[in-house]
C-alpha cells in the first residue's frame, strides 16, 4: 500500500498540478485553508482533536468544502500544507489573513511553508512590536502588507518598507515617512495629512526623486489647508497624445486620470499625475510607461468613486 501511495504521488507530481491561489485564514476559534485549483475554490477547515483515530483525516462535506482533523498538539496548518505540497508543484503559499486577537502571529504562522507567503493581512488588535520584528525577520519574500488595525506609535511606517502597503489606520503617519518610503504602491484609508504635506511630497519627488520607488499613492482623506496642493509646482492638464487616460492600480482597478494634473520631472522626463477630489481623495501615480493597456479582468473607476467600486 505504501508503494502504491508513493507511485500515486509521483504521478500527480508528474502531471504538474499547481494551485493558482493558496491562502491561510486565522480567525477566533477558526483556522481554514483556501485553495483555488482548476478555477474552483476549495475551503478546508482545520480542526485540532484529541482522538488519535481522527488524526490527519480529511472529511468532504461538499465537493468544494471539507474538514481536516489533526493532533491538537501540533500546528494543523503545517501538517495539512506539508501533505498538500507533497502533491502539488507549488513551492510557496500566496496569502495569510490573521484576524484572531487572542493569538500572536508567531503562534499560527511560524513554520517554513507559512513563511513563504507573499501577501500578509493583519486584522487583530493589538499588534505587538514582537510580531512586527517577527514579520520583518522571517517573511523575507513579502510583496504586500495590509494592516487593518493601528500599529504601535513608533512603528506607524512599518508597512512602507514593502513593495505594496495598505494601511487602514494611518493617523500616526508623517509626510517625511512617505517621502522616504521604499514602497512602490501605497493605499491609506485614514490619515492626518493635509494638502501642504502633499505639496511637500510632490516637490520632493519632482526635485529630489524621493520617494524613489513610487508607482502609486492613494490617501482616502487629505484635509485642505492654506497651502494649495500645486503651489510652486509646474503642472499641465491631461493630453491624450502624452499619456493614457486610465492607470491600472496594483489592486486590480483602472482609475480614470483624465481630470488629474500632470507633472514632468525635468531631471529625467518621468511623468506623474496628481489628482485631488472634492471629498479629499489624494492620488499620485507615476507613468514609467506612458501608454498602458488595462489588464483583462480589471475594474474601472473614476478617482472619486474608486473606494466604492466593485472589482
Amino acid at each position: 500500500m505504501a508503494d502504491a501511495n508513493k507511485a500515486g504521488k509521483k504521478c500527480i507530481k508528474k502531471a504538474g498540478f499547481v494551485a493558482s491561489e493558496i491562502e491561510m485564514v486565522f480567525e477566533a476559534k477558526s483556522n481554514r485553508l483556501l485553495v483555488v485549483f482548476a478555477g474552483r475554490m476549495y475551503t478546508i477547515e482545520v480542526v485540532g482533536v484529541e482522538n488519535k483515530e481522527q488524526f490527519n483525516k480529511l472529511v468532504e462535506e461538499t465537493d468544494v468544502r471539507g474538514t481536516f482533523t489533526h493532533d491538537a498538539n501540533l500546528n494543523g496548518m503545517d501538517v495539512l500544507l506539508t501533505r498538500l505540497f507533497d502533491l502539488l508543484l507549488n513551492v510557496s503559499i500566496d496569502s495569510i489573513v490573521h484576524r484572531d486577537s487572542a493569538r500572536d502571529i508567531r503562534q499560527v504562522a511560524n513554520f517554513p511553508i507559512a513563511l513563504t507567503a507573499s501577501r500578509l493581512t493583519i486584522d487583530k488588535d493589538p499588534v505587538t512590536k514582537g510580531e512586527l520584528n517577527f514579520i520583518k525577520e522571517k517573511f523575507t519574500g513579502l510583496k504586500s502588507l495590509h494592516f487593518a488595525v493601528p500599529l504601535p506609535d513608533d512603528h506607524a511606517a512599518f508597512p512602507l518598507q514593502y513593495p505594496a502597503a495598505y494601511i487602514e489606520k494611518g493617523n500616526k503617519l508623517k509626510v517625511e515617512e512617505l517621502i522616504n518610503m521604499e514602497a512602490k504602491n501605497v493605499e491609506i484609508t485614514t490619515a492626518k495629512l493635509k494638502t501642504s504635506d502633499m505639496n511637500r511630497l510632490i516637490k520632493s519627488w519632482n526635485s529630489n526623486q524621493l520617494p524613489a520607488n513610487l508607482e502609486s499613492l492613494t490617501i482616502a482623506k487629505v484635509e485642505k489647508d492654506t497651502q494649495n496642493l500645486f503651489s510652486g509646482i509646474r503642472t499641465r492638464p491631461w493630453n491624450q497624445f502624452v499619456r493614457s487616460k486610465s492607470f491600472p492600480l496594483w489592486k486590480g482597478l483602472a482609475v480614470d486620470f483624465s481630470e488629474a494634473m500632470d507633472i514632468e520631472r525635468s531631471s529625467d522626463g518621468l511623468l506623474a499625475s496628481v489628482g485631488y477630489t472634492e471629498t479629499g481623495i489624494f492620488q499620485m501615480v507615476v507613468w514609467t510607461n506612458r501608454y498602458v493597456e488595462v489588464p483583462e479582468g480589471y475594474g474601472k473607476s473614476t478617482m472619486a468613486d474608486q473606494f466604492t467600486a466593485i472589482y
